[in-house]
């Protein structure tokens, strides 16, 4: 199908992106196309491709194909799929133009360092007097075909594949991407049975699909788009954190040692739980666009805080993203914000049923409390019967203005409660109230016709709505709550009145909530009929989103005020009537209920429960019982007009009947009565006599009414006679201070005016003394201290003034007034402390405020008295007397505010003035302080410190001050003096903090000021000053990182903190449920997070390649920059501070630096710059010159400034490539291509250690002239070294692996130059390439590897000719032998069932290291196999450990090898070392009856001492030894195994066993089935194929899944022909057979009957034969087969194979039963198969069995056959009857019953029908099978007297020298005897 063959290829001018519109299918007709060449591919539509070559005619294409991962993905790592999950792979495919959609105005985002090596990347690095070839070009030179990605001249190389394709896409193509492979994960989870996670990511995949078709189709508006972006960056997240929590099934570290292949103890590292894909990686994203962040254009500082928020978390950013710090603060005027809540009832639950009246409504009161006090109005709606469960059609109710002093202060519930109104009749009764006439209850007036009646009541806890509360709920979401209801159930006590019963808590209806808060069950139920109310609940802040929902006209809401005076609303004036107990005076138990109801003659005075209520004249109670509280709450409005003296009219109605009624005062002489609690009242009856006693108490809110007299002094004090005035203005001061907050808040614009008009008057009059302007000032100053500084409730009161009178000229010009007066008290405040001052400093924001609405026609003046009011501040803060520490604290907590609230009227030049002059004093302060100390501070000074610092960051953080620090150009003094000394302050708080674990909070203060500082430099002058402070933030990380242990910060928690604070204590955020809890050292973080500033400052000011020494120069005349703290020359000590930092930084112990990939890339990125800073000063300072010596050079340094550059290099990070599509695109835009700086900063320094040192020669030779002995030295004695160049020499990197293939190449040259010889380099090199591995860290494939060569092949160059030539391909082709195990070990996935396969592989990497000398990780494991194998005495494999270890050893017995301590073994020769070892194989063999392999062992002895030493006494001994070992093989009986074919198919299998075949060893006489369910259980799974056919067509074309094919398998029997054709050969019995199968096994057969064939003398057969790379016994019980060869079988040949087969399994069989007789053992189910064995040998039922084979014997038959192979049948038929009359022999003596001889003598008449002319032949005595001769144990008797010929008295005695009875004569029977001679000889009878 080679359509396009005839045209030529050309590149496209660039990648082409296209999709596949129709399937192109070529395998599915052509399967043999796969065969030809890897691009033939089925494509289907909507495969993506990309497109870089198509033929001549532009009909056909060649093109990249992303891979989505299919089934087989999922099925063939199965096993792994808890630690490694399938990825987007990418293949090259063809397939015609026409089948795929083609953009070709798409530009792919292509990055050079990925391209396919050229010859212009390479040469660079060649010396230009380079004449040789190099290996690429020799391959080439005699290579047919070159391979398509090979390094070429003429055409150019087909770009890389388009990994960073996403670079620019947008967020909903990037979640299309994700849910791509979200997908394959689904079906990942799925198939590894984790549905828990399978059912979570299956939601997330719905809900990223849903947002991705909104945000591609822009469905949404503009805040819309913000909130689902948001969802999108949370759902992304959440993915990670699911996948990383998912469960880790194996870990390969805690293998079982139980297992054989693994028993070494090998500690295989755990290659697939490091998720190298970045698949559990955490990315920030910005929260308003969802975009990735680049390095060059994000705030670190908000970078890395949005990175660990998302990462710890739950639902970031959709909830906390506030957390960020983006918004800017809010002014003053917003701090104290109110809250709002919106409540919608949803419906109510309960039997409806069960409702008494269909008639009757329900009335839902809901309000909030506390746990002491009510909050809120209540909200009142009317509920019809029948509509309980949908209550949509009610408004919601909006509760307004609750402030945060009063929900800081505990629990807020939400309370509801159901008042029913039910009909009530009154006929008259003859007794209407009781059957007691004579009371004083007669004579009733009107009735009722309704009750009102407690239903039901509810609370619920919604603190969590709001925000301000610690783990509050996202604001302005609404959440559903459920309130559980109840009901109150009161029963009268009928004693004496007023005296209640204290062991009883129910006060009935009206303490039912308070009886459900405090927990009691005391009188509550529950009411079947109300149950349960749904409602939902959001909380509003502000003022615009409540003020945007309430003039929504789609919304219906009902506004609710406060249960308090609302100073942020027009003030309502209203009274609150509260009825507590009500107890009748003369009980009754005839009175069931008490109706209270209230009204008054004036008809302006209405009533209501609630705002929204109806307002009528009078209102009615709920009914209760005597003794119960009513609890009612009502509101009486209308007050304006109510008369001077107003009353309330009181009714009391018992059972519904009017029964009373009395008058109390509501007003009287124009005051409005305020009854409290407690107050009682006794209502009389109609004949005015006591009836009931009334709990009841008033509230007036309001402000019109009940000034109280101390504020109406105050408003009637005027300016009079001075001593009065001054007499007055202290009565006026002392009332002031005994008026409650709740008055003065009433009256607050008029109280503060008319103060600032009487100060205005007195300090106008210069007739009035000081003191009375004082005492006005006082007054004012204490006035605003209790309004404003002790209650922020009353903020907004100030605020709304100063807005006002900020726009009116009204006010008294009396503000340079109060700022002096301010100075004054400032200014004595140290020396005379008085509560004005300390009042003065609470107030100093708000006397600010004041001073600058009464100052507007002072301006000038009123500057003037500021300057001297900061002064004043400045010398107060210069104090550092304890006392006064707590003022100046109050002062540094309001100084942000005081410098906001002036920034109108001074420049922001001044205002730094200020500042730099408050700071300057406060930091002398402190310095005293900590000398005072001892750097030791107490409590208040740590606090006061940390609020300074607070203080800094706000005040830098100021979009003024800001602008002006940092983004002006102009040389301003007090610009650059702020700037530097700001930095000296907080260094000296590193220096002075950095002891006490206590004050990391300080430190973390500092760090926000750092970060804040670092981030807006832009001038050239601060920006490389800050560069200089590198070495001394390198040093405060490792100085607080050692605090940081001795706090023990290093250990897992459930809570971490945002970094960089605003203020501390910082709020304490929880970790996502989902997320293990993980270690977290925010200060660290930080830390780090300022060295990757000053990073980011030197590469955008000085590029990628800054140096610090010319940063140094530049700096000279920077007079600001010089203290201490900048560096002025660098040291050594510098840079290795510097490479501790980064060790440090890199260990990734501070945070979670496997998931947060993104941060890691920032931190290699800011190294990179920062080691980069130290380049130049490394090599000017110790470069070797011509006149250097290496003892005398100082290698230490340039050995760690590898080791960190290489640490950089081979972060995980950095391996961009490897990474799947969303975390590549994010590490990428903060890594850039750091690769390269690093790569030159390694190359660079390399040639330092050679510029001294060229060598022409070696330039022509070998392309490298400049080749040093430091460079050698230097990397020989630094094994970490060569590892991390090994492991960058994978990485996918043009310039890195140019740089490393250098190095290695030079390593090679300098090693050859050393010592004429490579094996050197094997010792150096090979040992890494396995730690490499070991660790983790060189994770490699097949496509690795061969990129790899391609660039080792092209960069080693030398001449055919040279010395150097065959040991280098050598050299190159065990190295690359060895990568390619390591790749095949990451194949093996981490399961037990593929330990066997992982140790073979690990046997072969310590083949590797043995040729480097580095045999001591070898001995460790056969050490460990070895003893494993003795403790669970399997001595067979015990001694092929040994025998292994053996055969690392030559015969040398002039060598002097050193002890090894695994196993123990002394100094000795190799020859000694061997003979030991080969004298515990044959030991441990001989123990494991493989006598074979013993002999083997001791024939290989013996040809050493014949041939080596000479060694006659060991010639001896090994002589002696094969003497035992035959006679053993001839007595000893020994079970026989049996032997499998094993195939394994499907993708389910990893590639080293898949479409391959075995042999495997079974258990003795293992049945095929046991094999089986052996097999599955160790490959779970797997599904066993059951024909050959089935299996071939598996092997052809690989399945999804598991599939095993068994046969079972027999050793070829290789008999010589001499001896087959021989008389003698009738002699060959079991002892013969075993040894003959057991020699050199490593080939077995079986066999298939061919079609066509309808009787035994026409059946041919077809013979396989397996030929196994190992022989057994094997050290893992099985071996590859590696040829398989058939020939057909005749049916005379057949017969005689079938015929042989049966005789070697009754031969196993008969050794069995040897066995089991001599240990005494149970028989019984041996007993089962022999019977079994011996009569379907003897009598076979079905197809005549082995007897059908005597039709070959027949006349007429044997004419046609060859008479050799019929006599070979024969004597099969001979040998067949000889090993049964053994077998029957048994069978009599392991009889377990007598019962059981009738059958047994049916068995030996059968035997003697079918065998009857061998029986005759072969002299075979049929008596003696029917006579058991002994009636005890008889486990003496030993199948090798059976042997013909042999005396078995000489047997026993071991002479083995008796004379040969052959078939000479026949022994007479015996009786039954216990003698062992005797149950020998009637062994020996059976033949004549």
């Amino acid at each position: 199908m080679h359509f396009f063959h005839p045209y030529k290829w050309k590149p496209t001018p660039e990648l082409i992106h296209g999709v596949l519109i129709k399937s192109f299918l070529p395998l599915k007709k052509h399967l043999e196309l796969s065969t030809l060449s890897d691009n033939y591919s089925n494509l289907y539509p909507g495969d993506e491709v990309y497109v870089f070559e198509q033929t001549n005619d532009g009909k056909w294409c060649r093109a990249y194909l992303c891979c989505i991962p299919l089934p087989e993905e999922y099925v063939s790592n199965l096993p792994s799929l808890s630690t490694e999950l399938p990825d987007i792979k990418s293949k090259t495919v063809i397939f015609p133009t026409k089948y795929a959609y083609l953009d070709f105005n798409e530009k792919i985002a292509l990055v050079d360092f990925l391209k396919f090596p050229e010859t212009t990347d390479l040469y660079k690095v060649f010396d230009e007097n380079l004449e040789s070839q190099s290996f690429h070009e020799i391959i080439k030179a005699n290579s047919i075909n070159n391979s398509e990605n090979d390094l070429r001249t003429k055409k150019p190389p087909k770009p890389s594949f388009p990994y960073f394709r996403f670079q620019n896409r947008e967020l909903s193509e990037e979640i299309a991407s994700v849910l791509a492979v979200l997908s394959s994960h689904i079906y990942t989870m799925y198939s590894a049975h984790d549905f828990p996670i399978y059912e979570k990511i299956t939601q997330l995949y719905y809900q990223l699909d849903t947002i991705r078709l909104f945000l591609t189709y822009k469905l949404t508006t503009e805040s819309e788009r913000i909130t689902i972006i948001r969802s999108a960056c949370s759902f992304l997240v959440k993915i990670s954190k699911f996948l990383a929590s998912k469960d880790k099934q194996y870990s390969v570290q805690n293998y079982n040692i139980a297992q054989v292949s693994n028993a070494g103890g090998i500690n295989i590292p755990n290659h697939h739980s490091t998720d190298p894909l970045g698949f559990e990686g955490i990315f920030a994203r910005n929260i308003y666009s969802g975009e990735l962040p680049y390095f060059n254009s994000t705030s670190l500082k908000t970078f890395v805080a949005c990175t660990m928020l998302s990462g710890l978390l739950n639902n970031f950013p959709v909830l906390n993203y506030k957390a960020l710090g983006l918004e800017s603060r809010q002014p003053l005027s917003e701090e104290f914000s109110q809250s709002h809540i919106l409540i919608d009832i949803k419906g109510i639950t309960g039997d409806s049923s069960l409702n008494i009246s269909e008639n009757s409504d329900i009335i839902a009161l809901l309000y909030l409390r506390s746990r002491k006090e009510i909050l809120t109005e209540p909200f009142s709606t009317c509920i019809q019967r029948g509509t309980t469960s949908d209550l949509s059609n009610i408004s919601a109710a909006f509760f307004r203005n609750l402030p945060e002093t009063k929900i800081d202060k505990g629990r807020i519930f939400l309370v509801v409660r159901l008042i029913e109104e039910v009909p009530i009749n009154t006929t008259k009764p003859s007794t209407p109230v009781g059957k007691k006439s004579n009371t004083a209850m007669d004579t009733p007036g009107s009735t009722i016709s309704t009750l009102k009646r407690g239903m039901a009541a509810g609370v619920i806890d919604i603190s969590r709505v709001f925000s301000g509360n610690k783990n509050s709920l996202m604001t302005s979401t609404p959440y559903t709550f459920q309130l559980h209801l109840f009901c109150s159930i009161f029963e009268t006590r009928t004693n004496i009145r007023n005296v209640e019963d204290e062991s009883s808590s129910n006060g009935g209806w009206g303490e039912l909530i308070d009886r459900i808060l405090s927990d009691s069950s005391d009188g509550i139920a529950i009411n079947p009929t109300a149950t349960m109310l749904s409602v939902s609940v959001k909380e509003l802040k502000g003022i615009a989103q409540p003020q945007s929902i309430l003039n929504s006209s789609t919304i219906a809401i009902q506004h609710i005020p406060p249960y308090f005076y609302d100073t942020l609303s027009d003030p309502i004036e209203r009274i609150y009537l509260h009825l507590g107990k009500v107890t009748l005076c003369n009980p009754n138990k005839d009175i069931k209920n008490i109706t209270i109801e209230v009204s008054s003659r004036n008809p302006s005075v209405l009533f209501n429960i609630s705002i929204n209520s109806v307002e009528q004249r009078n209102w009615q109670f709920v009914c209760v019982q005597s003794g119960e509280n009513i609890g009612g709450l009502i509101r009486i409005v209308g007050l304006e007009n109510m008369e001077s003296d107003e009353k309330l009219k009181i009714a009391v109605y018992l059972n519904g009947y009017l029964m009373g009624k009395s008058f109390i005062y509501l007003k009287k002489g124009g005051i409005i009565q305020e009854y409290k609690k407690s107050t009682v009242f006794q209502l009389n009856s109609l004949k005015k006599q006591p009836l009931v006693d009334l709990n009841l108490s008033t509230e007036y809110l309001g402000n019109k009414f009940n000034i109280s007299a101390s504020i109406q002094r105050l408003f009637d004090l005027q300016v009079s006679d001075e001593t009065k005035f001054l007499h007055h203005c202290i009565t006026v001061s002392e009332d002031m201070r005994t008026i409650p907050v709740s008055q003065l808040v009433k009256h607050f614009n008029s109280i503060i005016s008319k103060l600032l008009e009487l100060y205005h008057e007195v300090s106008g009059n210069h007739h009035n003394s000081t003191e009375a302007k004082d005492k006005i000032f006082e007054i004012i100053v204490n006035f605003i201290d209790v309004m404003l500084s002790e209650d922020s409730h009353c903020k907004h009161l100030f605020k709304d003034y100063f807005e006002y009178y900020s726009l009116e000229s009204t006010l008294p010009q009396v503000g340079p007034k109060i700022v002096r007066n301010m100075v004054q008290v400032v200014d004595q405040y140290p020396e005379q402390r008085d509560k004005t001052g300390r009042a003065i400093c609470r107030s100093s924001l708000y006397l600010l405020g004041i001073s600058i609405v009464t100052s507007k026609n002072c301006r000038k003046e009123w500057r003037r008295e500021i300057r001297s009011l900061f002064k004043s501040i400045t010398k107060f803060f210069s104090s550092s007397e304890e006392h006064i520490m707590r003022d100046q604290l109050i002062i540094v907590k309001l100084y942000y505010l005081l410098i906001e609230t002036l920034m109108p009227y001074f420049k922001s030049k001044e205002l730094i003035g200020f500042t730099y002059d408050l700071f300057s004093t406060s930091h002398a302060r402190e310095i005293e302080m900590f000398k005072r100390s001892y750097g030791k501070l107490s409590l208040g000074q740590e606090k006061y410190l940390n609020c300074k610092l607070s203080l800094m960051k706000q005040f830098i953080s100021h979009e003024e001050i800001s602008k002006y620090l940092f983004k002006t150009g102009l040389e301003d003094e007090i610009r650059l003096k702020f700037i530097s000394n700001c930095i000296n302050w907080l260094l000296e708080v590193y220096l002075f903090q950095s002891k006490q674990p206590s004050f990391i909070s300080s430190i973390r203060l500092a760090n926000s000021v750092i970060i804040t500082l670092f981030e807006n430099i832009e001038d050239i002058k601060v920006a490389r000053n800050i560069i200089r402070l590198a070495p001394i933030f390198t040093r405060i990380f490792i100085m607080v990182r050692k605090l940081c242990k001795r706090a023990d910060l290093f250990k897992p928690r459930r809570t971490f903190s945002r970094i960089f604070p605003d203020e501390v204590p910082c709020s304490v955020l929880p970790m996502d449920s989902i997320v293990s809890a993980e270690v977290v050292v925010e200060v660290l973080l930080e830390l780090a997070t300022i060295l990757c500033a000053i990073s980011k400052i030197a590469e955008f000011h000085y590029g990628s390649e800054p140096s610090l020494g010319d940063i140094i120069s530049e700096s000279v005349s920077d007079l600001h920059f010089q203290s201490v703290f900048y560096l002025n020359k660098i040291t050594k000590d510098d840079l290795l501070k510097l490479i501790q930092a980064i060790k440090l930084v890199f260990r990734g112990d501070f945070y979670s630096s496997n998931k947060w990939l993104s941060v890691s890339a920032m931190f290699t990125r800011c190294c990179t710059i920062l080691l980069g800073l130290f380049k130049n000063f490394l090599i000017f300072s110790y470069q070797p010159t011509y006149n250097s010596s290496i003892q005398d050079f100082d290698f230490s340094i340039w050995k760690e400034y590898f080791k960190a550059l290489l640490l950089l290099i081979n972060q995980k990070s950095s391996f961009v490539v490897k990474l799947t599509v969303i975390p590549r695109k994010a590490v990428f835009r903060i890594l850039g291509d750091t690769m390269t700086q690093l790569g030159k900063l390694v190359n660079d320094c390399w040639d330092a250690l050679a510029e001294y040192d060229y060598n022409s020669t070696n330039a022509r030779k070998y392309g490298l002239g400049y080749l040093s002995s430091y460079q050698l030295f230097l990397f020989a004695n630094n094994g970490a070294l060569v590892r991390a160049i090994l492991i960058s020499a994978f990485h996918r990197h043009v310039y890195l692996n140019t740089v490393s293939t250098k190095i290695i190449w030079s390593t090679l040259l300098n090693l050859w130059g050393e010592y004429h010889s490579l094996q050197p380099a094997r010792e150096l090199i090979h040992p890494e390439i396995y730690n490499s591995y070991k660790i983790n860290a060189l994770y490699i494939d097949d496509k690795s590897i061969d990129r790899f060569f391609k660039y080792i092949s092209f960069f080693l160059h030398c001449p055919n000719t040279d010395e150097i030539c065959e040991p280098l391909t050598e050299f190159m082709k065990d190295s690359f032998a060895f990568f390619k195990v390591i790749s095949d070990c990451y194949k093996i996935p981490p399961e037990e069932e593929f330990e066997n396969d992982r140790t073979a592989l690990q046997i072969e990497m310590f083949g590797f290291l043995l040729n480097a000398n580095r045999p001591e990780l070898f001995h460790q494991m056969i050490n460990d196999l070895f003893l494993h194998f003795i403790e669970r005495k399997d001595y067979t494999q015990a001694a092929l450990s040994i025998e292994l270890l053996a055969n690392t050893y030559a015969w040398n017995p002039n060598d002097l090898l050193p002890p090894i301590p695994y196993p123990s073994l002394p100094e000795q020769s190799s020859f000694e070392r061997k003979e030991y070892l080969y004298k515990e194989a044959a030991k441990n063999f001989r123990k494991g009856s493989k006598l074979e392999k013993a002999l083997s062992i001791h024939k290989d002895l013996i040809t050493a001492y014949d041939q080596i030493n000479y060694d006659l006494g060991g010639l001896a001994y090994v002589h002696g030894q094969i003497a035992e070992l035959y006679t053993d093989l001839q007595i000893v009986d020994r079970i026989v195994p049996t032997y499998f074919k094993v195939s394994f198919m499907g993708f389910g299998f990893p590639n080293n066993i898949r479409n391959k075949t075995f042999i495997f060893e079974g258990l003795p006489f293992e049945h095929i089935s046991s094999m089986h369910n052996r097999l599955l259980r160790v490959y779970h799974g797997s599904s066993i194929v059951q024909s050959q056919e089935k299996a071939n067509d598996l092997l052809m074309k690989s399945p999804l899944g598991k599939f095993i094919y068994i046969q079972t398998v027999e050793p070829r029997l290789q008999i010589s022909d001499e001896y087959t054709i021989s008389d003698k050969n009738s002699s060959l019995n079991n002892k013969i057979r075993m040894y003959i199968e057991n020699r050199e096994l490593r080939t077995f057969t079986n066999s298939r009957r061919l079609p066509g064939g309808t009787n035994v003398t026409d059946i041919w057969t077809e013979e396989y034969t397996y030929s196994t790379v190992s022989t057994f016994p094997t050290i893992m019980n099985r071996s590859e087969v590696h040829q398989i060869s058939v020939r057909k079988m005749s049916p005379l040949e057949n017969a005689t194979r079938t015929l042989q087969l049966k005789i070697q399994d009754l031969n196993g069989l008969e050794n069995m039963c040897h066995k089991i007789l001599k240990e005494n053992g149970d028989f019984s189910n041996v007993f089962s198969e022999l019977s079994r064995d011996i009569s379907g040998t003897i009598d076979a039922p079905v197809n005549g069995g082995i007897l059908q084979y005597r039709e070959f014997l027949k006349d007429g038959n044997g004419y046609k056959l060859d008479k050799n192979s019929l006599n070979i049948l024969l004597r099969s038929f001979d040998e067949l009857a000889l090993v049964l009359s053994r077998c029957l022999l048994l069978h009599i003596r392991m009889l377990p019953s007598d019962d059981l001889i009738e059958s047994h003598k049916m068995l030996v008449q059968m035997f003697s029908q079918n065998f009857e002319g061998e029986i005759i032949k072969n002299d075979i005595d049929l008596d003696i099978l029917l006579v058991n001769p002994v009636s005890t144990s008889i486990t003496a008797i030993s199948s090798t007297a059976s042997i013909v010929g042999l005396n078995s008295s000489n047997v026993m005695n071991g002479s083995g020298t008796g004379s040969n009875m052959g078939n000479h004569g026949r022994l007479s029977k015996v009786n039954s005897s216990d003698s062992l001679q005797d149950l020998l000889s009637a062994t020996n009878s059976l033949y004549r």
